[in-house]
């Protein structure tokens, strides 16, 4: 019997960080991350809300449709 080592994946112990600094700067990081997540939605929100309070001829003129407004949001703020 051989021991098939090609697939032989490594210890997930070896994937941890290398030090504290590092450990630190992710947490910073993913609280950074979290504040943009909270200005985006605020941003959708705030364009949602005026894009509806927009009449259907203003809507028209930016090729908008008020069944649309969400996706166009959507779109425009969190599929970057």
């Amino acid at each position: 019997m051989s021991l098939n080592t090609a697939h032989h994946h490594e210890p997930s112990f070896r994937h941890q960080k290398n030090s504290p600094f590092e450990s630190i700067l992710d947490f910073f990081a993913g609280i950074g991350e979290f504040f943009n997540r909270i200005f985006n939605a605020v941003q959708c929100s705030n364009e949602v809300s005026y894009l509806m309070s927009l009449s259907d001829a203003q809507l028209a003129k930016r090729d908008l449709k008020r069944e649309d407004i969400v996706d166009h949001v959507f779109k425009k703020y969190l599929q970057n």
